[in-house]
């Protein structure tokens, strides 16, 4: 059976005067560990995704790497921004 599931970006920095465009705000500390460990107990329960679509922002991107790394998801997985 298929399955979708969608999320958001995990806890991002706030937005100020240093960061210039929002796409580029990256995740906190707090937030990469949350992203880990979610993707740590999706893989624990076999949900692999055989794709992914995914913004091509800095806090989402740096999510879905820390929640499905490469060497976890399936051979056919890919990450397709838009």
């Amino acid at each position: 059976m298929k399955r979708l599931f969608l999320f958001r970006h995990a806890k991002a920095v706030q937005a100020n005067k240093d960061t210039p465009a929002d796409a580029e705000r990256p995740l906190t500390k707090s937030g990469r560990v949350d992203a880990a460990r979610i993707g740590r107990a999706m893989r624990e329960q076999g949900y692999n995704p055989d794709r992914i679509l995914c913004s091509p922002s800095v806090r989402t991107t740096t999510t879905v790497c820390s929640e499905f790394p490469v060497s976890c998801c399936r051979p056919c997985a890919s990450i397709i921004g838009w």
